[in-house]
């Protein structure tokens, strides 16, 4: 900015040289002094409206921040309860026909709380049954080998909805974590394979074990594709690890009480619930597990839910005499008579 001339003014003509210089560097002196000012003025200005926009990029960047993190601590869909319920798309009396199908729920909120299936037996007649599972467990991958079938026939025939709950019981067994992420994925994703995917993951455990391999986080994405899966978005949550600190977090809870029965912690796997009670039979009779089911929890199903024995639905009492060999896909009708 070019110096403006300071006016003339008649007191300099009367001035001997000495004063006029003394008068004239005076007024450069203000001059600067004013410059300065206005100087200090305009970055005091841009300081402020710099910080100010400074500090709404953080605020977003905060904002954007705090959502991705949330979103990797929400769980996945259809499994509110921190597992997944399966059930008959039909009644008994449409066994022939039905299968087996999920019960369709949100997932939890970020950093949320699981909340319980429910059920009106009195309603329905469909004994509730709660299965804790651990992928990188052989005992677990046993007791599916041995009474998956069975439980899908009373899923099928609309005798008993089961709820699925994948947790690692060591939560530092990385496979083990990410085996229940890559469940997750497929329920959120493609729950119509979930069953298949449960089974598999199961298999691929009992297999590891009889051919003393270990099992890989690598591995988990073929496990799952072999199973059924060709959704691309789940197999990539799978690879990612999407819902990993919601499987450890689900494994947290469940070492700590369930939602179910007298909300006892799961201390091994497997663990089977029903109407309250806990299977305490070897993992691999499969009778002893019909006799639990069709006696022991269908009758406190039954006093639970004010019931007389002569006013129980049917379908909640399938005989223990039903076929362990039946597969969850074939027709079913348990009765006495089998």
């Amino acid at each position: 900015m070019p110096r403006q001339q300071q006016p003339a003014t008649p007191a300099l003509d009367g001035m001997a040289k000495k004063d006029r210089k003394a008068y004239q560097r005076e007024l450069n002196r203000i001059e600067r002094e004013e410059h300065a000012r206005r100087v200090k003025m305009r970055k005091r200005i841009t300081i402020a409206a710099t910080t100010a926009i400074v500090a709404v990029a953080l605020a977003g960047v905060g904002v954007w921040v705090y959502g991705m993190i949330a979103e990797s601590h929400v769980g996945p869909g259809d499994m509110l309860s921190d597992g997944i319920q399966f059930v008959s798309t039909g009644t008994s009396s449409t066994a022939s026909s039905n299968s087996i199908t999920e019960t369709n729920t949100d997932g939890i909120v970020a950093w949320g709380t699981p909340v319980a299936t429910t059920n009106n037996f009195a309603t329905t007649g469909r004994l509730d049954a709660q299965v804790y599972l651990d992928y990188s467990d052989n005992d677990s991958a046993t007791f599916w080998s041995t009474n998956s079938s069975k439980l899908g026939t009373w899923i099928v025939s609309a005798y008993m909805n089961l709820e699925v709950h994948p947790i690692a019981t060591d939560t530092s067994n990385e496979y083990a974590v990410r085996a229940v992420a890559a469940f997750g994925c497929v329920a959120d994703g493609d729950p119509e394979n979930a069953w298949a995917v449960n089974s598999a993951l199961l298999a691929a455990t009992a297999t590891a074990e009889k051919d003393d391999t270990t099992l890989s986080v690598d591995g988990l994405s073929s496990i799952v594709a072999n199973a059924g899966v060709t959704n691309t978005d789940v197999l990539a949550c799978v690879s990612n690890g999407t819902f990993v600190n919601w499987a450890k977090a689900a494994s947290e809870r469940a070492a700590q009480s369930t939602l179910y029965g007298d909300n006892a912690a799961i201390a091994t796997v497997p663990t089977l619930t029903a109407a309250g009670l806990t299977f305490d039979g070897d993992i691999d009779d499969a009778d002893a597990l019909v006799t639990f089911l069709s006696e022991e929890a269908v009758n406190a199903a039954i006093a639970e839910a004010g019931l007389g024995s002569d006013n129980a639905s049917p379908s909640a009492s399938p005989s223990a005499s039903l076929s362990t060999s039946q597969d969850a896909s074939s027709s079913a009708s348990p009765s006495a008579s089998e």
